[in-house]
Formats: structure tokens, sequence, C-alpha cells
């Protein structure tokens, strides 16, 4: 059994919880992690449409700490950077067009990003597995659409979404194994009813599909179906 201590400085080791020896001094190096970030939205309802649309802009900065040499040691094979600026620009836009109090279609468009994660960039368990301080957020843009029903008898609701995701962050297979981007898509379709009875019983049922795929294939890895999760 191992654990992780964290020292006064902000750095992780990995001890061995039953000897107390130290298995490596170098798990995470101290990081520090910046986001400034500033927004607007705005909501409007204009005869039968209800329309909203906000932007946001973030400013990220990360960066490793007391490193010896100025290096991390096993990213090091990598690259030898360590700090990154990013200028990143999000927002959306949705809108719902009632063709009467019960009856609505609804769409909708957005732009998001994932920053990687400290474990991600600068995670150094081992010669063969190691965090990459390169890679790069994770930029996800989607459209979808939908239809909704609302009467005292019936509920129901269908929707779907196709989503790219640019510089999508994901883990490679040894060796060594390490975290890259690639290029891929998730396409998703769901459908909910609900149908009231008597008594106060009701009947529900609900479906869903969803499919990911990549357009670019990482290292050491040939299949193009996307992982719902990748460890």
């Amino acid at each position: 059994m191992a654990r992780i201590c964290i020292t006064a400085n902000g750095t992780g080791r990995l001890i061995n919880k039953d000897t107390g020896k130290q298995l490596n001094s170098d798990l995470f190096p101290d990081c520090d992690a910046y986001d400034v970030g500033t927004y607007a939205s705005l909501d409007k309802e204009i005869t039968n449409w209800s329309l909203s649309a906000g932007i946001r802009g973030d400013w990220f900065y990360t960066v490793a700490n007391r490193l010896i040499n100025s290096e991390l040691k096993y990213s090091k094979s990598l690259t030898d950077k360590n700090g990154h600026y990013d200028v990143l620009p999000s927002g959306y836009l949705f809108a719902k067009y009632y063709l009467n109090e019960k009856t609505n279609f609804f769409a909708g468009a957005d732009h998001s990003v994932r920053m990687p994660t400290a474990v991600e960039k600068y995670l150094q368990a081992s010669s063969l597995f190691y965090g990459n301080p390169n890679v790069k957020p994770t930029h996800n843009t989607e459209g979808g659409l939908g239809f909704e029903l609302n009467t005292d008898k019936i509920s129901f609701r269908i929707k779907g979404f196709y989503s790219w995701l640019v510089d999508y962050i994901y883990q490679e297979r040894p060796n060594p194994k390490t975290w890259t981007n690639i290029d891929a898509y998730i396409s998703v379709g769901d459908g909910k009813a609900l149908v009231a009875l008597m008594c106060g019983f009701a009947a529900e049922a609900a479906c869903a599909y969803q499919r990911g795929c990549k357009y670019s294939e990482p290292l050491n890895n040939k299949i193009k179906n996307l992982p719902r999760y990748h460890p």
C-alpha cells in the first residue's frame, strides 16, 4: 500500500504506507494555476420567442515551481517547457419558439473550453508514466435542437446534439503513458415521455443514444471509438 504526502513547499511524495519508505520524491511538483475571467449575458422575450446569449473570456496561467535544475524529472523527455499562458473565449446562443403554451421547439449552440489539470500536465510518477506540460486546452463546439410538449396528460421531450472536440485531452497507452491532444466528436440523442394514468399513477419511458469517435489517433491506439471515460 502507498499514500501521497504533501510537503510544506507544496510538492507531493509517494510513501509506502506500511514501511514509511519513500517511493517517489517527485510525484507532484508544487503548482500554481491562475484564472481571470469576465462574462456578459443577455435574455430577451420577443412574441413567441425566448432568446438568451452569453460570452466569456478567460486568461489562464499554470506553472510548476521549485524544480530541480528547472526541469520536470520525467516530462523533460517530452519538452523543456513548463509555464503556459492561454487566452480563451467561449459563449453560447439559445432560442426557444413556442407554437402555443404547451408546445415549443428549441435550438442552441455553444463553445466551451476545458483546461488540462495539474495531474495531466505535471504528474511525475515514473519514467514510463508522467504528465505533458505541452498538452493543450480542449475546445468543445456544440450544436443541438429539440422539441417539447407538456399537457395535463402527456409530457414529451426529444433532443439531440453534435459536439466537435478539438484538442481533446486523451491518455496515450504506454510506453510512455502520458496525455496528448486528439480531435474527436460526440453525437447524442435522447427522448422521454410521461403519460398520466388513473388514480395518480403515470407511465414513463425514455431512451438515449450516444456515439463518440476519434478524428485523429493517439500513439499506440488504433481504436476509432471514443471511450465514455478514459483513465
